[in-house]
């Protein structure tokens, strides 16, 4: 008897529920057929058992089926759970008519936290770049108000008042100079905004 999967080479488990049949955590059989079956519970892969084995361990999965109470069905498939913790899958006719959504459902349940992972980090990716957007053009903005301010504040002319104070003339200045008559008539002066000292 063999205690690995044929698959994935994954220990398939031991259960104490089925005495003829000790090997794997889910065991799915087919009393019309004669099959049984261990499901990996890594890989979800069926292994079928050794023939010799077969036909008191599934005369033993069907009475441990009938007993329990927690069990559900579909056309062909039904699956209950023992209290021991393993899994019995009924290929066949269904005791009863219920909904069952067991044989994918550990697969779907993968794909379904793989599939919200990815669009949350999707999601997650395109807000960063939105609000990086938005951090982008006020960054820029400051950058650009900072360079005008920096280019606006350049002194360019250092020099002396008619009383010989010295004065810094900035470019900001400059947008505000207006040429003028001289006090005494003689020509023009330039009236130019400034700071006083060094």
């Amino acid at each position: 008897m063999y205690t690995t999967c044929i698959f994935c080479h994954a220990d398939l488990g031991r259960n104490e529920a089925i005495e003829e049949f000790p090997v794997g955590r889910r065991l799915a059989f087919d009393g019309a057929k004669g099959r049984l079956w261990v499901v990996c519970r890594r890989c979800e892969r069926w292994n079928l058992s050794p023939l010799e084995t077969r036909w008191e361990a599934i005369e033993a999965c069907e009475r441990a089926f009938e007993s329990t109470r927690m069990r559900v069905a579909s056309d062909n498939i039904g699956l209950a759970k023992l209290k021991e913790g393993l899994e019995l899958v009924r290929v066949g006719d269904p005791v009863r008519q219920e909904f069952a959504a067991w044989r994918y459902g550990d697969q779907f349940g993968r794909r379904r936290k793989r599939a919200m992972l990815v669009t949350g980090a999707g999601a997650a990716a395109v807000g960063a770049l939105w609000a990086g957007g938005f951090v982008s053009l006020g960054g820029l903005w400051i950058g650009t108000r900072m360079s005008q301010r920096w280019y606006r504040n350049r002194v360019v002319l250092r020099t002396r008042d008619r009383r010989g104070a010295p004065v810094r003339v900035l470019r900001k200045h400059l947008y505000t100079s207006h040429l003028v008559p001289d006090d005494g008539g003689r020509g023009w002066g330039l009236r130019i905004d400034h700071l006083r000292g060094r």
